[in-house]
């Protein structure tokens, strides 16, 4: 249930919507439940979430019984799954970027803690031992059109609970394949665009922070002629040169800059 309804309140929060059963139909409309039915209550419920942003889906039913009846009903339907939901979200959003030029990738992880009673079946969220939060772990991608800076959609999310076994347990890193890593999540988010965008890809820069730093992401991108943009946090070696990155780097005259607006800063523009 979590898993289906994070996806819905995640496209709802992204997307600019000026007709709420217009926008749910489009998200939605095209996600294969095997029961019409089920998706049409789908996109009722995804209409309700995106008028009534930040609240319980039983709020979001306004008082209704029958809605709240029918809402909770589609949510505990085991023949439903988060996946189903989420690619009919993710073919949505690819249609939408098809005649966009340049599209932004932009990744990150998040967690989503809770404090009542499941929330003991889930993983820890946080590495700080003395803050045993638990909940889900959450890497989202999503697309924007980079000319004019309008959020497209979610093209791609990938959620899991931490393994509690393992929690603290950093010796196991080294002996752990890169695919089993929590890193590799930047690649197979990738793998997702890649399924979804087709050759529309060749279009696309990823942007992500400092934690996708990890070589063996990097390399896939390089290797397979794909854009990006890392925060470096590494200072590795260079290939041809005695130089690492930072030293690299300041040796470097700067080839121009511009200034940027940050609404959420309190001098509102930075310099790059």
């Amino acid at each position: 249930m979590i898993k289906w309804l994070l996806f819905l309140r995640v496209e709802a929060m992204e997307l600019e919507i000026e007709n709420a059963v217009a926008w749910s139909e489009a998200i939605f409309g095209r996600c294969d439940l095997g029961d019409k039915r089920l998706t049409g209550r789908l996109v009722k419920i995804g209409s309700q979430l995106s008028k009534s942003q930040g609240v319980s889906l039983s709020k979001s039913c306004e008082g209704k019984s029958a809605l709240i009846e029918g809402s909770y009903r589609f949510i505990r339907n085991e023949r439903i799954s988060a996946k189903q939901i989420a690619e009919g979200g993710y073919t949505a959003t690819a249609l939408l970027a098809r005649t966009i030029p340049v599209l932004l990738a932009i990744e990150d992880s998040t967690s989503l803690a809770y404090k009542h009673e499941v929330s003991k079946e889930l993983g820890y969220t946080s590495n700080n031992a003395n803050t045993k939060t638990q909940g889900y772990i959450v890497h989202s991608t999503m697309l924007m059109d980079a000319q004019n800076e309008k959020t497209i959609g979610l093209i791609a999310q990938e959620r899991w609970c931490r393994d509690k076994a393992s929690y603290g347990k950093h010796n196991l890193r080294n002996k752990t394949q890169y695919k089993d890593k929590e890193s590799y999540k930047w690649e197979k988010n990738t793998h997702f665009m890649e399924n979804c965008l087709g050759k529309k890809i060749k279009d696309v820069i990823s942007v992500c922070d400092r934690e996708a730093d990890v070589y063996k992401y990097i390399q896939y991108k390089l290797e397979h002629k794909q854009r990006f943009i890392v925060r470096g946090k590494h200072n590795r070696k260079l290939a041809n040169t005695s130089l690492k990155l930072l030293e690299d780097l300041s040796d470097l005259k700067p080839i121009g800059s511009y200034v940027i607006e940050i609404a959420q800063k309190i001098s509102g523009k930075n310099v790059l």
